[in-house]
């Protein structure tokens, strides 16, 4: 991961997830053939406001996740909370 430190690029030998989820939101949203942009809109369409960026970087594990979120994220994917961990159980094995 390259992150900018004192207006120098640099590359960080250690990435540590942020959250869980994320990988099962985006393995559930390209199942569903969703682009970026169209999963904004469903979880806009639920009642959160998130941005194309936040999406991204919550896919990618380099943000948190709040547990609000969680719900509006199920709803808009049209899967239980359940089954998103199930994605996280089902990557570990």
């Amino acid at each position: 991961m390259v992150i900018r430190a004192r207006g120098r690029l640099r590359v960080s030998r250690k990435f540590k997830p942020k959250n869980a989820l994320g990988p099962a939101i985006r393995e559930i949203r390209e199942a569903h053939g969703w682009t970026l942009e169209q999963a904004i809109l469903k979880l806009r369409h639920e009642g959160l406001a998130c941005s194309v960026e936040r999406l991204d970087k919550i896919e990618s594990q380099r943000v948190s996740i709040r547990d609000y979120e969680v719900l509006y994220f199920s709803a808009a994917l049209g899967v239980s909370q359940e089954r998103l961990w199930q994605h996280i159980d089902r990557r570990k094995a």
